[in-house]
């Protein structure tokens, strides 16, 4: 590698890889799968002592010490890289299915506490098999249970000695199901994220003992290998089973380095869908104002606020009822490290959500239909017993919808008797303009690092409030912030913001969007001819440069002397006729070929036109009935206008895509370079 030159510097931050303290590492490699890792930088919230040594039984410690060993998130996800790489050259024949993802967001404070093994040593077993891969010692292989697909093993419809059939059942292969078989199903009665925690506490409450008739099994499920499912599971918690018999996998009572004694934790992937630590003894967390200055700061380029003064707001951060959602979060069980984001599920998952809306997206043996509500292969007695116990059960359809946690959250609260939510409401709206009032500081030094145009674009956005908003809410997207102040991508290549779930994208560079963009340009060019709409496009436009939101129209002359205005790529404007008559202005990105030319990371999923119901369904659900005489329910109307109009692009994505439509009064073609980006980065905003 150093011979060739051929080498780059992977950055990234070691606690969004399973550690607890923030640092800055660096990995030197020669690996493309390395260099395609997702974005790893720290925005947690951290203890600002978590550096500092300390003293216990009379020896003095130091935080390096512990931190010198890698966690075993980050062995693992090195590792899986390299053997993509290996196969991918030819050297190896291995697949590895899954690979640990960096949690970039949320809590790391009270981490400290926790014993540096559990992030370390005692994580690399579970993880492993959370992955895929097998023990090493021989003899605890073939103990532990491998994993295959229905169809690569059943033989005229039944499956050979040695395997046992753990999915949901199929209408493809008409297997009997077993009691390995999941009482949860994702995207019906729980979502992606909360069915393993669910599928682990069922097995160990009623199945533990049953284990061992699983040693040495083939388990047999339906998922595609990249997805964790009940085979995964089911081998790794007969590994712990097993380790269980002869090794303490760690001790009960774990002492924290700051002398506070907590339960025991070992940061069990299976537990956690290998992103986040659970078992942990969850609290509401208090906020330090250290803490929130730290993780502010990072949100920016380092430079911006050395030897500035952070506003004091942990006073206002900590106060009811800005920690509602917090303490009902640790009532719930639910996770507290990590990003509260919309639920991201697979597609085949959000086809199955649709059923709680009563879509039957697929039936019998379509490829989206639901498990079968009975196992095939019963006796008529058996049959009939099944199906009278189920027709007491609500069916799949009548089920409360899968929402996000947040929403669920405003449905309970909202229906508790007693709660006076005009009074919540405006404390709450008090708390919060006390505290825009404080970072108004802020604010305007933020200000001062936009240039005039993206200055002007986001006038009616607090930048630097909504920064504090995104951090008090562990929001995902944490490239936001500083794309505010800087701009954001309009085309090319969208990298994934943590929100939407991730799809495969080709990582384009300016040069490939502007690639033949003289010939292009040309053409669309000659395509501008006056027409009945040139006066309502130019009236349109005109009120997008009293916003800001654009330059004044400008000829070509005008255009060409504007600095660095070569190259770039038109995109020609034009005007659509709704049925009810109503005209919108619209930006061709397909005719201007920026849709060809641009990829994105995220799989856009909008939410159902059905959601206020959804909603009430939630409250009624929670409810009680005397509330529902003396309550209204009021919509909160439709999306803010030009919501994405607000988030700027940089003068380097400004000039490589320029609107062009004809100019009925010049009759020539007229430019306009706008200062946000119109194609990708404006989805972020209807999330």
């Amino acid at each position: 590698m150093w011979d060739s030159g051929r080498w780059s510097d992977q950055r990234y931050s070691a606690c969004c890889f399973g550690g607890a303290r923030a640092k800055l590492q660096r990995l030197r490699h020669n690996i493309a799968e390395i260099a395609q890792w997702p974005r790893a930088d720290c925005n947690h919230f951290h203890d600002p002592q978590e550096w500092e040594p300390w003293v216990q039984d009379g020896k003095r410690h130091f935080p390096s010490a512990e931190e010198s060993e890698y966690t075993a998130e980050l062995c693992f996800a090195i590792a899986t890289a390299a053997s993509w790489w290996a196969v991918r050259v030819g050297h190896a024949k291995l697949y590895v299915p899954r690979s640990p993802s960096p949690s970039c967001t949320g809590h790391r404070d009270h981490w400290l506490d926790l014993d540096p093994r559990a992030l370390r040593e005692w994580a690399m077993t579970p993880l492993a098999t959370s992955l895929g891969l097998r023990p090493l010692d021989t003899a605890e292989a073939a103990r532990v249970p491998t994993r295959a697909c229905v169809e690569e093993v059943l033989q005229q419809g039944t499956l050979p000695p040695g395997h046992v059939h753990v999915g949901l059942g199929s209408h493809t292969h008409r297997l009997p199901t077993t009691k390995w078989k999941s009482p949860w199903q994702v995207g019906v009665n729980c979502t992606p994220q909360d069915w393993v925690p669910y599928y682990v506490q069922y097995i160990r409450e009623t199945l533990w003992c049953d284990l061992d008739e699983l040693e040495g099994s083939v388990l047999v499920c339906d998922c595609p290998a990249a997805q964790t499912c009940e085979a995964d599971l089911l081998a790794g918690l007969i590994f712990d089973r097993l380790s269980s018999h002869r090794h303490q996998v760690a001790p009960q009572v774990v002492q924290g380095q700051h002398g506070r004694s907590h339960k025991g934790v070992t940061r069990s992937v299976l537990l956690s869908s290998v992103a986040q630590a659970t078992g942990i003894p969850f609290g509401p967390f208090y906020i330090l104002q250290e803490s929130l200055a730290l993780a502010f700061k990072k949100l920016y380029p380092g430079e911006w606020f050395e030897g500035v003064a952070i506003p004091f707001v942990e006073d206002l951060v900590n106060q009811h009822p800005l920690d509602l959602y917090v303490r009902w979060r640790h009532q719930q069980g639910l996770d507290m490290e990590g990003s509260c984001n919309p639920v991201l599920a697979a597609p085949s998952v959000r086809q199955k959500m649709r059923t709680a809306e009563g879509q039957q997206v697929g039936a019998i043996n379509h490829r989206a239909a639901l498990a079968p509500l009975l196992p095939f292969h019963l006796q008529p007695d058996q049959h009939f017993e099944s199906a009278l116990q189920l027709s007491m059960q609500p069916l799949p359809t009548e089920g409360l919808p899968i929402l996000d946690d947040d929403l669920r959250f405003a449905a309970s609260f909202s229906s508790l008797p007693g709660v006076d939510l005009s009074r919540l409401r405006k404390r709450a709206m008090g708390l919060l303009a006390e505290m825009k009032r404080r970072w108004s500081t802020i604010t305007v030094h933020l200000r001062s690092k936009q240039t005039e145009a993206i200055r002007t674009a986001t006038l009616q956005r607090d930048v630097g409030f909504t920064a504090i908003l995104l951090l008090l809410a562990n929001w995902g997207d944490v490239t936001l912030p500083a794309g505010l102040c800087m701009g954001l991508p309009a085309v090319g290549y969208a990298p994934p913001y943590g929100i939407f779930p991730e799809q495969a994208a080709t990582r384009l560079t300016r040069d490939d969007v502007l690639q033949d963009w003289q010939s292009h340009n040309n053409t669309i060019l000659a395509r501008l001819k006056p027409g009945a709409d040139d006066e309502f496009l130019l009236q349109q436009s005109l009120k997008d440069a009293e916003k800001g939101f654009c330059g004044a129209p400008m000829n070509a002359e005008e255009l060409h002397s504007c600095p660095g205005a070569e190259p770039y790529r038109l995109i020609p404007r034009c005007v659509i006729t709704q049925s009810s008559g109503k005209q919108r202005v619209i930006d061709d990105a397909y005719v201007g070929l920026q849709s060809e030319r641009s990829s994105d990371a995220n799989k856009l999923t909008l939410c159902s036109a059905l959601r206020p119901a959804q909603n009430l369904q939630y409250a009624y659900a929670y409810g009680q009935p005397l509330l529902w005489e003396a309550e209204g329910w009021e919509l909160g109307g439709e999306d803010w206008p030009d919501a994405y109009r607000f988030c700027p692009m940089s003068r380097d994505e400004a000039l490589c895509c320029i609107v062009t439509f004809f100019h009925h009064e010049w009759q020539q073609p007229d430019f306009m370079i706008y200062t946000y980006p119109r194609l990708l980065e404006g989805l972020r905003w209807f999330a």
